[in-house]
Order: structure tokens, then C-alpha cells, then sequence
């Protein structure tokens, strides 16, 4: 695999890595959020619905604090409001949904909020409220945590739509850039070292970039500028050896001459000596 691909991928997985975990921190964040805003606004209905109904034992009964819950209940359809017993003979309609181990703050006059994973999940909070007899009874406003799924359904698909996009984004820009700083830089230098090995050595790369491809670039040049100095030299030291060579052949065939006739001279001299000698 060429150098783009791999710094476009290597890019992408990083930021692919980077949204993913920014967007489950987000998702979480958005999830807490919306409980907490949930919660708090439970909270304050219920205190609210709890005095109310203090108000309405002390003034008219319990049957009537009951009455008035029940016809607060009707008007929304989205939370449910409940007067539930704490005591363990309560009827089924009046039991809590929240387990009675965790309401135990109540009996000291402080609310509490439970999420509860039956029937789809809702998010409930209980107020308690002060019975004549020193007892306490408690209002119940649950929510439903529907809304809450969709909300973070869209946050996921938010952050998915983002992640694509970035990621798509970042691709496009990881590849233009990695053809032009890398991919271009690199073919423009292969094929230089491929003429240098073919004996071009007068031409020369030519990179706008400063860096170590540029760098690269001008050693490179550098190299082929030294290597054209030496070849040059070594025409110029071969063109001067010419007339050298050419004296030392003159003087060598005058030598082998010179060989030729001293032997000629030795092979005619004896026998001339010998008839010499006879007359």
C-alpha cells in the first residue's frame, strides 16, 4: 500500500476513534442531564403536591388528599401522580413502584428518586407527606422514561451523522493532502533516482516544500551535481591521457624497431664473421 492510503487511513482511524469516544461521553452526559432535569422537576411537582395534600388530611381527611391526587393524575396524560402507602398491609393500587428498602429516607422528611427498569422503565420521585398519626404517606410522580430513549436515540444519530461526516471530511483531506505533500514529492523523486541510474545527471528536483522530502530533494541534487563534477573530471583526465598513450605506443614500437634490427644484425654479423674468417 502506497504512502496516501496509509496516512489517510491512519488519519480516519484516529479521528473515527477520537468521535467515538467523544460521542458515547456526550451521550452519557445528554442521558444524565435529561434524568437529572427530570428528576428535578418531579422533585418540586411532588413537594409542591406534597404540601397540598398535607393541607387537604389536616383540612378534609386522607379520602380527600386521595380525591384531589386522583383528579391531578387525569389532567396529564404523560406523568402519573399516586398517593401510595408506605406501610407493608398496603393495597396493590397503593404500593409504591420503588422497592421499600430505598424509601427509608422519607420517614425524615426527605425525598427520593428511584428509576425504576419495570414496564418499559420510568423515572419516579417521592415526597412524603405527614399523616395525622404521626405516620407517613408519600406522592408519587413518575415519568415516563420513553422520552428519555428517543432523546438519546436522536443523540446517538446525531453523533453517528457527525462522526460519518467528519470521518468523510477528513478523509478528503487526509488523501488531497497526503498526494500533495507525500505522493506527488515521492513520484517526482522516483523518477529522478531513475534517471540518475540511466546516467542522467544534469537535471534536478525541483520541491516548494521545506521539510525532509525537500531535504531528500536537494541531497539528491546535490548528489547528482557531485556525480557530474566527477564524471566530468574523469573525461577531462582520459581526453589528457590520449596523447600520452599515443607517445608511449610511438616509443614502443620504436623499441620493438630498434629489438627487430639488433636481432637482424646479431643473425647476419655470425655467419659474415665465419666467411670472414675462412678468407
Amino acid at each position: 500500500m502506497k504512502l496516501t492510503p496509509k496516512f489517510t487511513l491512519a488519519l480516519v482511524a484516529g479521528v473515527l476513534v477520537i468521535q467515538i469516544g467523544f460521542g458515547a461521553l456526550r451521550v452519557q452526559r445528554e442521558r444524565d442531564l435529561f434524568l437529572t432535569d427530570v428528576g428535578r422537576d418531579d422533585r418540586m411537582v411532588g413537594r409542591a403536591l406534597a404540601l397540598a395534600a398535607e393541607r387537604e388530611v389536616k383540612s378534609s381527611g386522607v379520602e380527600d388528599a386521595r380525591r384531589m391526587l386522583a383528579e391531578v393524575d387525569q389532567r396529564d396524560t404523560q406523568v402519573r401522580i399516586r398517593w401510595v402507602d408506605l406501610g407493608p398491609d398496603a393495597t396493590v393500587s397503593e404500593r409504591p413502584q420503588a422497592p421499600l428498602a430505598i424509601l427509608g429516607p422519607l420517614a425524615r422528611g426527605e425525598q427520593v428518586v428511584a428509576q425504576i427498569a419495570e414496564n418499559g422503565g420510568n423515572l419516579s420521585s417521592y415526597s412524603p407527606v405527614m399523616l395525622p398519626g404521626g405516620g407517613y404517606a408519600a406522592i408519587e410522580v413518575s415519568n415516563s422514561l420513553a422520552d428519555e430513549r428517543d432523546y438519546v436515540g436522536k443523540s446517538i444519530r446525531n453523533a453517528v451523522l457527525s462522526t460519518a461526516a467528519l470521518v468523510a471530511l477528513c478523509g478528503l483531506m487526509g488523501w488531497a493532502l497526503g498526494h500533495l505533500l507525500i505522493g506527488r514529492p515521492v513520484r517526482l523523486l522516483v523518477e529522478r533516482a531513475r534517471a540518475i541510474g540511466g546516467g542522467d545527471l544534469e537535471g534536478a528536483v525541483v520541491l516548494a516544500q521545506r521539510d525532509e522530502l525537500g531535504d531528500l530533494a536537494d541531497a539528491m541534487n546535490a548528489m547528482a551535481s557531485a556525480l557530474a563534477g566527477t564524471q566530468r573530471r574523469l573525461a577531462e583526465e582520459a581526453d589528457a591521457r590520449v596523447p600520452v598513450l599515443e607517445q608511449l605506443k610511438h616509443a614502443d614500437r620504436l623499441r620493438t624497431v630498434g629489438t627487430l634490427a639488433s636481432g637482424i644484425a646479431h643473425e647476419l654479423g655470425t655467419p659474415l664473421n665465419v666467411i670472414e674468417g675462412h678468407a
